[in-house]
């Protein structure tokens, strides 16, 4: 008897990807059906940079398996490229300009070297995590990551910030 599994190949076809005006990644497969705020993961990261890239919903449900990036149309690909790119970066956050709890997400607003942003993740313990002494990362829900470090040398709001939201009262 064979120890071989075969895994079963998801749906494979024309996929669209595009972004919205507001920036959330769609996709919309052959069908016409649409998935919102979906997300690029790579199966294979270092050995296959531009192949094998999984195509999920919000909800982190595979879509697609995309054998190659090359198979898109030419939009498709730059928004593909620009997305994976962006995965990667990972901005410093510069300045705290207010934390907050809107239902049951947390808000961030930030300055980074990338501009202004808003972090959003459901809860502040899964989404902060040090990596040394005085350096952390910061991870929102869609798994975008953002660099905290050297917090005594940012402006003393930043600081106020940094240091109620490490206070358990604060949840």
């Amino acid at each position: 008897m064979s120890n071989l599994v075969y895994m079963k190949p998801k749906k494979v076809g024309p996929i669209l990807l595009y972004r919205t005006e507001d920036g959330t990644l769609m996709a919309e497969d052959k069908e016409g059906r649409q998935y919102q705020r979906v997300k690029l993961v790579r199966e294979l990261p270092h050995s296959f940079p531009d192949r094998f890239i999984s195509i999920r919903s919000e909800l982190n449900e595979e879509i697609i398996l995309l054998h190659e990036i090359g198979l898109l149309d030419d939009r498709s690909q730059r928004t593909a490229r620009e997305e994976l790119q962006r995965q990667n970066m990972v901005p410093a956050i510069k300045r705290i300009t207010s934390i907050r709890k809107h239902n049951t997400e947390w808000n961030w607003q930030v300055d980074t070297d990338f501009g202004r942003l808003t972090i959003t993740m459901d809860n502040l313990l899964d989404h902060v995590h040090a990596i040394n002494a005085g350096r952390w990362i910061i991870t929102d829900m869609d798994g975008r990551r953002y660099m905290l470090s050297k917090v005594e040398d940012m402006d003393a709001e930043s600081q106020r910030w940094w240091i109620n939201s490490r206070d358990p009262f604060f949840y």
